[in-house]
């Protein structure tokens, strides 16, 4: 759910033209992707994404499992509670550190990419507490 989180509200949305248009975004940050050597790692590699979402989404899943255990609610409430919980722990330092201090991206940019990555989050605190809650009550399947 991490990549196609990534895709559906950086790409598919088209918010990654805007984040990567010169006449929104810092030099800086399109000089890393475009200018400076060495280049980023995944030009080199271009499987390091994708075992970074699997390293990232295996860390995820293991803590959203022991949050998931101590709540209670409806499959819906968990989610969204996890996918609140994950975003207030990792979303403001990295759009602040990253993208705001060292890349100096502008800052209604950084608000705009906290709102893509809530997103994001959304979509894996959902889909998680669905795996981890949903079950269909027996009465009703005997009906």
């Amino acid at each position: 759910m991490w990549f196609a989180g990534l895709y559906i509200f950086f790409g598919y949305s088209g918010a990654q033209t805007i984040l990567s248009n010169p006449k929104y975004q810092a030099q800086k940050m399109l000089d890393i992707f475009y200018k400076m050597q060495p280049p980023a790692r995944d030009a080199e590699n271009s499987w390091i994404l994708l075992e970074g979402f699997f390293v990232t989404g295996l860390f995820m899943a293991i803590a959203l499992n022991l949050v998931n255990s101590k709540l209670s609610g409806h499959w819906l409430k968990k989610g969204l509670i996890l996918a609140c919980t994950a975003w207030m722990l990792v979303i403001p330092w990295f759009e602040f550190y990253l993208p705001y201090n060292l890349m100096r991206e502008p800052i209604l940019l950084v608000l705009f990419e906290c709102v893509l990555w809530f997103g994001v989050m959304l979509l894996v605190g959902f889909s998680a507490s669905f795996t981890l809650n949903f079950k269909v009550k027996a009465s009703k399947m005997a009906q």
